[in-house]
């Protein structure tokens, strides 16, 4: 009998230090779903100059789940677009966004495409996004962007500019064809 408890007290202790490293790894378990969640609906900042209409824009995209707070955006070289004779450095990295919802984007012209080749010859950009969740976590991501293989979208060709003149103008008069089927006559009905 003694035998039997002694083998029931074993059955007993191992029992136990089966449950507390299941209860271990579950605790770890948990706390990985609960850190993989914080990282899947947090803000996810995008910052890219992309070419639109043969112009240069500077985008920032939340692709997050969240909101982003106190957006500051640095980039060397500096953003400059050229309004009426005049340098003016783009509006996203010299202001800070305070907030910017998720799935949203703010764009900013910078330059048309053969004027910012001039600008930028090396077409090369360097920078970091830094911002804030809703719960204070600040999020720092550097940029690197290097714009030579969109070469040939930047620039316009004299052929380019010539594609308005090639268009033939609207005629302003009916054409004869249609002037005639306005003046057909439509037949009569056959009797009763």
């Amino acid at each position: 009998m003694a035998i039997l408890s002694l083998v029931y007290v074993v059955a007993t202790v191992l029992i136990a230090i089966i449950m507390l490293r299941a209860n271990s790894i579950s605790s770890r378990s948990l706390a990985q779903a609960v850190e993989l969640e914080k990282l899947r609906s947090r803000p996810y900042l995008l910052f890219d100059l992309e070419s639109r209409h043969k112009a240069i824009h500077a985008v920032l995209k939340n692709l997050g789940k969240t909101a982003a707070y106190n957006v500051r955006i640095s980039v060397t070289p500096e953003l400059k677009s050229v309004i009426q004779g005049q340098d003016w450095v783009s509006s996203l990295t010299t202001n800070e966004i305070s907030f910017l919802a998720p799935n949203r984007e703010i764009s900013d012209f910078i330059q048309s495409g053969p004027q910012f080749s001039k600008s930028y010859p090396d077409l090369k950009f360097e920078g970091e996004l830094l911002y804030r969740d809703s719960e204070g976590n600040s999020f720092r991501e550097p940029f690197k962007i290097e714009l030579k293989y969109q070469m040939r979208l930047l620039h316009v060709s004299e052929e380019d500019n010539e594609i308005p003149k090639k268009i033939p103008k609207p005629n302003r008069g009916i054409h004869p064809t249609a002037a005639k089927a306005r003046r057909r006559v439509m037949p009569e009905p056959l009797g009763p």
